[in-house]
C-alpha cells in the first residue's frame, strides 16, 4: 500500500472519529440531533442546553478520546520495542501496578481539584515501578529480552498487586470503595474539566514526542544489531520508549479506569490496516483506541439495558474473541 493511501485512511478513520464521537454525545436519558450536537459543540443554545451538554456528554467524550489513544499508542510502542504482538500495558502488569498506587492515592488523599496534580503522578510512579521490576528481572547482558518472559513476570506482577489491592480496598470508606469498584470495571470517572485538561496536556505531550521520534521506532522494529548498526543508540531509545509508554498508560488508566484491551487490540488493528511504518501506524493506533471506547459509550447510550454499565465491560465483550485468537495465533513476532 502506498503512502498516499495510507494517508487517505489516517483521514477517512478521522472523519469517523469525528462522527462516532458526536453521535455518542447525542443520546441517552435526554436525546438530541446530530445537528443540534454540533450546535451545543459550538456553544450555540440556551444555558441549560449548553451546561447539561457540556458536563454531561461533551467531558465524557473528550475524556474517552484522550484515554482511548493513549493507550492505543503505548501498546504499539510496547509491541514494537519487545517484537511480540502480546505486549499491552495490560500484559506486562503495568496497568496493576498503576492500579495498587491509585488504591494508595485514595488511602492517603481526598479525591477532590487540590489533590488533582497528584493522581496522575501516584500512578506513574506505580506504572514506572512496575516497568522497572519487568525489566531488571528479564534483564540480560546481550540486551536481548524474551517478550514471553516478560510476559509471564507481567501475569506474576499482576497477581501480586492484585493481592495487596485485595488486603487494602477494606481500609476505603463507603464512597472510595465504590470509586474503586466502578473504576476497575473501566469507568470513566473523570469528568471534571479539570482532570480532562490534565490528562489531555499530560498524553498529548507524550502521543507528540513518540511520534517526533517514530523514525527510531522504525528501526528498533529491525532488532537491536541492525539498529545500531544505522546509527540508533538502542539502549537510550528503549529506555526513553518505555517511559514514554509507561507515562501514557499509566494516565489513560488513572483517569480512564481498567482499559485492559485497548492496548492491546488496537494497535494489532492499526499494523494490520497500515503495516509496520510507525509514521502511520501510531495515528492510526491512536484514532482506533479512541474509536473503540467512544463506540463503546454509543453502544451503551442507544441500547436501554447497557445504561449504566461501565464502559470497560463493553470494550471486554467486545474484545475477547480478538484476544482468543490472539492466543491461539501465539503472540506472533513483529517482523523485520
Amino acid at each position: 500500500m502506498s503512502n498516499k493511501n495510507k494517508l487517505y485512511i489516517v483521514l477517512a478513520l478521522l472523519i469517523i472519529l469525528f462522527v462516532v464521537s458526536i453521535l455518542s454525545t447525542c443520546f441517552g436519558q435526554l436525546n438530541y440531533s446530530f445537528y443540534k450536537c454540533l450546535q451545543l459543540m459550538v456553544g450555540y443554545g440556551r444555558n441549560r442546553e449548553l451546561n447539561f451538554y457540556r458536563n454531561y456528554r461533551l467531558n465524557k467524550m473528550f475524556l474517552s478520546i484522550i484515554v482511548g489513544s493513549g493507550m492505543g499508542v503505548s501498546g504499539l510502542v510496547f509491541q514494537s520495542i519487545l517484537k511480540n504482538d502480546m505486549s499491552s500495558p495490560g500484559t506486562l502488569g503495568i496497568s496493576s501496578g498503576t492500579g495498587f498506587f491509585v488504591l494508595l492515592f485514595l488511602l492517603l488523599f481526598p479525591l477532590n481539584n487540590v489533590n488533582s496534580f497528584l493522581f496522575p503522578v501516584f500512578a506513574f510512579i506505580g506504572g514506572l515501578i512496575s516497568a522497572l521490576v519487568i525489566f531488571i528481572a528479564n534483564y540480560r547482558k546481550n540486551n536481548i529480552l524474551n517478550g514471553t518472559k516478560l510476559i509471564l513476570t507481567g501475569i506474576a506482577l499482576s497477581s501480586f498487586f492484585s493481592a495487596l489491592q485485595i488486603a487494602l480496598v477494606l481500609s476505603l470508606d463507603k464512597y472510595k470503595l465504590e470509586f474503586m469498584a466502578k473504576w476497575s470495571a473501566g469507568q470513566l470517572w473523570a469528568s471534571d474539566w479539570m482532570y480532562i485538561m490534565i490528562i489531555a496536556i499530560w498524553n498529548l505531550f507524550f502521543i507528540l514526542i513518540v511520534y517526533y521520534k517514530s523514525r527510531f521506532l522504525n528501526a528498533m522494529n529491525l532488532g537491536s544489531v541492525v539498529s545500531t548498526g544505522i546509527g540508533v543508540n538502542f539502549n537510550k531509545e528503549f529506555i526513553f520508549f518505555s517511559f514514554s509508554a509507561v507515562a501514557l498508560s499509566s494516565a489513560s488508566v488513572a483517569f480512564g479506569g481498567q482499559f485492559f484491551f485497548i492496548g492491546l487490540i488496537a494497535p494489532h488493528i492499526a499494523k494490520k490496516i497500515v503495516g509496520y511504518n510507525h509514521y502511520f501506524s501510531i495515528l492510526v493506533s491512536a484514532f482506533i483506541g479512541a474509536l473503540l471506547i467512544v463506540s463503546a459509550n454509543f453502544l451503551i447510550a442507544i441500547i436501554p439495558f447497557l445504561f449504566g454499565i461501565p464502559t470497560g465491560i463493553i470494550i471486554t465483550i467486545i474484545s475477547i474473541p480478538y484476544f482468543i485468537y490472539l492466543l491461539i495465533k501465539g503472540g506472533k513476532v513483529c517482523p523485520a
